[in-house]
């Protein structure tokens, strides 16, 4: 039986061993106060109590959402029905919250084949994220 929660706190070193897994030598640490509500702002889906995917929603001082961070459990496949479910819970939760332009960075192509069903725009290119420390 699949469940959407919120993240918590003792979510975090699954989720970063999941980021490790899928980033390789690409992988940056994220702080805790580099997430939304101090970790606890992400939705998490589960099957059968095990967690399969989480992402974090960011809003803004405006009526823009930001997804981001998604990832999911590397062990564990996910089927179409629950990346269903999970990525409209996400926008779902955004909406809920107020936010009425929503965006996302991500390369998995069937979270963009996904986000294209509801009808968000997707650049073709690759994407380069800058940030600083």
């Amino acid at each position: 039986m699949n469940k959407i929660r919120n993240t918590k706190l003792s979510d975090l070193s699954t989720i970063g061993a999941w980021w490790k897994h899928w980033e390789g030598k690409n992988y940056i640490p994220i702080d805790v106060d580099e997430l939304p509500n101090g970790g606890t702002g992400g939705i998490v889906i589960e099957r059968d109590g095990v967690m399969l995917a989480a992402a974090y929603l960011y809003v803004t001082n405006s009526k823009l959402g930001y997804l981001a961070y998604l990832v999911r459990n590397p062990d564990l496949e996910y089927s179409e029905e629950e990346q269903e479910m999970f990525v409209r819970e996400c926008l779902l939760t955004l909406k809920k919250w107020g936010c009425k332009t929503m965006f996302a960075i991500t390369r998995i192509p069937s979270v963009i084949k996904k986000l294209k069903q509801y009808e968000f725009t997707v650049t073709p290119q690759e994407y380069s994220v800058a940030y600083c420390k």
